[in-house]
């Protein structure tokens, strides 16, 4: 009786296996589920970028606050960004000499 009890419990596995098994072909089961993978991914990607953006919006709105009422940093702003120079100022501008340049090449 018992090993009836076991023969009939085994062939109720392996039909539920079986069932499962063809359920989840049918259905596309694991191309859903690496596509839901990739999807979760590029979300977490997503979030991150976000995240990056809303800190650079956080350092510049800092800035832009600064700029309101510093005329020195208003000014210094101005000269980075279009590189200007005050009457009588001298720039220097150190680069290598053309040797110096081809030797790192290699």
């Amino acid at each position: 009786m018992k090993k009836r009890r076991n023969r009939v419990y085994w062939l109720a596995l392996g039909l539920a296996l079986a069932l499962s098994a063809l359920y989840a072909h049918r259905t596309g089961l694991a191309d859903r589920y690496r596509a839901h993978h990739e999807r979760q991914q590029d979300l977490e990607a997503a979030r991150s970028e976000v995240s990056g953006l809303q800190d650079q919006l956080e350092r510049t709105s800092r800035q832009v606050d600064g700029l309101q009422g510093d005329a020195l940093e208003i000014e210094a702003a101005i000269r980075r960004t279009m590189h200007h120079v005050r009457p009588g100022e001298t720039v220097f501008r150190v680069t290598p000499p053309p040797e110096a340049a081809s030797e790192a090449d290699p």
